[in-house]
């Protein structure tokens, strides 16, 4: 029987056809490639399938499909489950900027630790990304970047560390406002396309793929690698 050269994993981390994994991504505990054309979205790391809730569309992405949120429908991705296992993380996303959206909308928030990555567009152009870890009373921390003005598809990553900092990336990039975490958590019950509990004006509208959750905070050099110019990196490559 033959292998596929694709998403196949032989011994020692390596993919069937003798190519090595990427190192970065060590400490990874789920991968959603977001390619179905509705229904349930598979983790192909994990086992924390994601649920439609109002029929979530699909769309050309930047890695094969994408899923698509129309903000008017309600629409969303959710878990129940945990999806880091420590107090350390990265979230690792792309994001189309639909230019018709209203301004201010959520792309991924997770009730447990309270960790939201939000965006601000302008004209059709990103200008604001927001991360914040909040214990449902006083934020922990918080990271921003403004004016990054990018249309289409952009990657958005945060990462944080418990006693160290809470940061975001757009296109490999570092905001300019980095936050002090205290003391994160695991990160639990994630929706993606807005947050959790939120009006309809927190809805996103555009398109979201390549979704990738370490429970380890990935270094600058890390980031940089995974917008690889542009190209992104999709696991297992």
């Amino acid at each position: 029987m033959l292998l596929p050269l694709y998403g196949s994993l032989g011994p020692l981390g390596r993919k069937y056809g003798g190519a090595a994994l990427w190192s970065g991504w060590s400490g990874l505990t789920h991968c959603w490639h977001l390619d179905e054309l509705s229904g349930t979205r598979a983790d192909s790391f994990g086992t924390a399938h994601l649920t439609d809730v109002n029929t979530v569309g699909y769309a050309a992405g930047k890695h094969n499909n994408a899923a698509s949120f129309v903000a008017a429908n309600s629409e969303l991705l959710t878990n129940a489950a945990p999806v880091t296992t420590t107090m350390n993380g990265t979230l690792s996303f792309w994001a189309y900027i639909d230019p018709t959206h209203p301004n201010d909308y959520y792309f991924w928030y997770s009730e447990a630790s309270a960790l939201w990555v939000r965006g601000y567009t302008v004209a059709g152009a990103l200008v604001y990304a927001d991360t914040q870890m909040y214990d449902g009373a006083y934020p922990l921390a918080a990271a921003n970047w403004w004016e990054i003005s990018l249309s289409g598809w952009a990657n958005i990553v945060a990462t944080w560390t418990s006693g160290g900092a809470l940061k975001v990336y757009a296109n490999g990039v570092a905001g300019s406002v980095v936050g002090a975490v205290a003391a994160g958590g695991p990160v639990s019950n994630p929706a993606y396309g807005r947050t959790l509990g939120g009006s309809g004006a927190n809805y996103m509208t555009g398109y979201m793929d390549a979704t990738h959750i370490w429970d380890r905070g990935l270094s600058a050099a890390e980031v940089v690698a995974l917008w690889n110019s542009g190209a992104g990196r999709f696991y297992p490559d």
